[in-house]
């Protein structure tokens, strides 16, 4: 099922504001990080390179203090006052040193715990080292006197000594070279993270500018639903606009389309209503004009028959009578269209009662059958049973139903032809369908068929099925025709139902 509007751009919303945390994140992380090291490379690596520098520097001085005593030098009062501060210089900066490599590591990197573990333990030696030699500087420079074999332990606290001074020179070395490691590991940190960064940041654009294209994209049927508005407004009823998805939108358009094929039904409907109004107007109009001087025509003519009648004579007055009886029948004709424009004119409002449609066929059937017998057209019957009653003007109904059989039969004149009725139920509708075999109808006429004066036959007036549909329309129902040349037509009439029992008057 294809997502909401609302749930596609709250997504995209989600989706960039993702794409910038991340982005913003990573940022932090990597400043974080830099940050971390700068704290082991300041707090940690310069300060035990810089531990380590003075004990190589005190212990430098208290090796050319025991080299000068085991050759024989003397210790004067300032030179073992000298030799004890120096002590106490080591042992502090060597506790000093110990605590900057053993604190904290569990929050370093494990290459940096290995590197300070392995300090650790190199001092830890050359402390207990130390300790173990403090007796030989106690006899070397005690105050108890000259001790016996100075140069033996000399020499021999002077080899210790050039040794621990060794240890202090490498780890410094060694430090320093971390140091220097450490400052390119954080220099191509610092790159790799402004280029990672620049690229999330190039990513968190895309996504933005993606996702803005796709709202974009996803709002442009309002703009198409603007546009139609605007078309509607102007009275163009006749465009749609495409359903493009399952959506809100999709939905408003639908909506929009069905609301504007209701606004174009009701503007084709109003406009024929004018048309008949004014079809109407004119009928009066030709109705008043023409039907007195036919009446004075005829009955001048029935005189002159008449007259004609009491003088006898020949045979000049056998052809005169002959005329006077086509007059009489062009009079009839004449008469008989001057009634159908009566009709139109003078058509009342439906009084709509709830009507049996199956029984108000069947009669008209009965009533057609002998013509249709005389012309040899066949005619089928097929009622549907259970139909919901009808609310009907019945005679206009009739005279609907009665222009639809007369003209599927002038359709059929002088052929056998077919003509079907059924009836059936259409959701709430109940539904005619009059049909024959006959000529049919061409496409270019079908769309006209419906409007008045306009025929297709000889001697028509082109006001039967305009009148048929505006008595369908004025019951609520719709007419529609389906025809191919050569293969008959058929016609469908739709009524709404009526519950049985109730008697609708309008």
């Amino acid at each position: 099922m294809r997502a909401s509007v609302s749930a596609r751009i709250f997504t995209g919303f989600v989706l960039v504001m993702c794409t910038f945390g991340a982005a913003l994140a990573y940022s932090v992380y990597s400043t974080h990080a830099v940050r971390r090291r700068l704290e082991l490379i300041g707090a940690r690596y310069l300060e035990l390179t810089l531990g380590l520098s003075e004990l190589y520097t005190v212990q430098r001085g208290l090796l050319g203090v025991v080299a000068e005593r085991a050759n024989g030098s003397e210790a004067s009062a300032l030179v073992r006052q000298q030799v004890r501060l120096a002590r106490q210089l080591r042992q502090r900066e060597l506790r000093r040193a110990l605590g900057l490599a053993a604190g904290g590591a569990a929050r370093l990197a494990a290459a940096d715990q290995q590197v300070l573990a392995r300090v650790h333990q190199r001092l830890s030696q050359v402390e207990q080292a130390v300790r173990r030699r403090e007796p030989d500087f106690d006899q070397l420079f005690g105050s108890g006197g000259e001790v016996a074999a100075i140069g033996p332990l000399g020499r021999e606290l002077g080899r210790h000594e050039r040794q621990v001074a060794g240890v202090f020179r490498r780890l410094r070395g060694e430090l320093r070279a971390q140091v220097k490691q450490a400052a390119a590991d954080l220099a191509q940190d610092q790159r790799d993270g402004t280029w990672i960064g620049f690229a999330l940041m190039l990513l968190a654009l895309a996504v933005g500018l993606t996702v803005t294209a796709q709202a974009r994209r996803t709002l442009r049927p309002l703009r198409t639903l603007a546009d139609g508005t605007r078309r509607i407004g102007a009275g163009d009823y006749g465009r749609r606009i495409p359903v493009g998805a399952e959506d809100e939108l999709g939905r408003l358009a639908r909506d929009f389309n069905a609301m504007a094929a209701a606004l174009q039904e009701r503007e084709e409907r109003l406009i024929r209503s004018e048309r008949m109004a004014a079809a109407g107007v004119l009928a009066a109009h030709i109705t008043h004009e023409v039907r007195n001087p036919l009446n004075s025509i005829a009955l001048n003519t029935e005189l002159l028959e008449e007259e004609l009648i009491q003088r006898g004579g020949g045979a000049a007055t056998v052809e005169v009578r002959q005329l006077c009886g086509a007059i009489q029948r062009e009079v009839d004709r004449l008469t008989a269209i001057t009634e159908e424009y009566l009709r139109l004119a003078r058509r009342p409002q439906p009084s709509r009662r709830a009507e049996d449609l199956n029984a108000l066929v069947s009669s008209l059937i009965d009533f057609v059958a002998p013509e249709l017998r005389q012309q040899g057209i066949r005619c089928t019957l097929n009622l549907a049973t259970g139909l919901p009653p009808v609310a009907v003007d019945e005679s206009q109904l009739r005279q609907a139903l009665l222009n639809l059989l007369r003209n599927a039969a002038e359709a059929l004149a002088g052929r056998a032809g077919q003509l079907s009725v059924s009836t059936c139920g259409v959701g709430s509708r109940v539904q005619v369908v009059i049909g024959d075999d006959g000529p049919g109808i061409g496409a270019s006429d079908l769309p006209r068929i419906f409007e008045p004066f306009f025929t297709t036959k000889q001697g028509g007036t082109g006001l039967g099925l305009a009148l048929t549909r505006q008595i369908v329309e004025d019951h609520g129902g719709t007419i529609e025709v389906r025809s191919v040349r050569g293969e008959g037509a058929v016609f469908a009439l739709a009524l709404p139902s009526a519950v049985l029992g109730d008697s609708i008057v309008t």
